[in-house]
């Protein structure tokens, strides 16, 4: 009689828990990228440094390679904020394209999870695109 409990409580038990895999979760297919983000650096003790005169002096595809496929540590330090370049999408020149420019690279980095750096902090900064010049003089000048 007893091994007789023991064998209808084992079959009972067998059907009413749910087995390992059987669980109610619906498997999630979708890669976690912010989980890929925060793993994927302790890989490497790489760090990159991009520098250039302009916000679009750099090889975004590049350093987002380098930042969010191999996990280095990816930095961006750019001298001006691109004052002096054209704009074929708007009005703003000098300063305000400067703005605009600067702001561009920001939300770019943070998609590329690059760190972006700035020489020029601020409009005032003696640190200036002024354009394009032909010459040493006019450069000095």
């Amino acid at each position: 009689m007893k091994k007789f409990f023991y064998l209808m409580l084992s079959v009972l038990l067998i059907t009413l828990l749910p087995l390992p895999g059987q669980g109610q979760a619906k498997e999630n297919n979708e890669p976690d990228v912010a989980l890929w983000n925060a793993i994927k650096p302790l890989d490497t003790t790489v760090t990159f440094l991009n520098t250039g005169a302009h916000p679009d002096d750099e090889r975004s595809d590049l350093l987002a390679y380098l930042s969010r496929g191999l996990g280095v540590k990816t930095a961006s330090l750019i001298a001006n904020r691109g004052e002096g370049g054209q704009n074929e999408i708007g009005n703003e020149l000098g300063n305000a394209l400067g703005i605009i420019r600067s702001n561009e690279m920001i939300e770019a980095a943070k998609i590329t999870g690059v760190k972006a750096h700035h020489l020029s902090k601020t409009t005032s900064d003696p640190i200036y695109d002024f354009g394009f010049s032909k010459s040493p003089e006019e450069t000095l000048e």
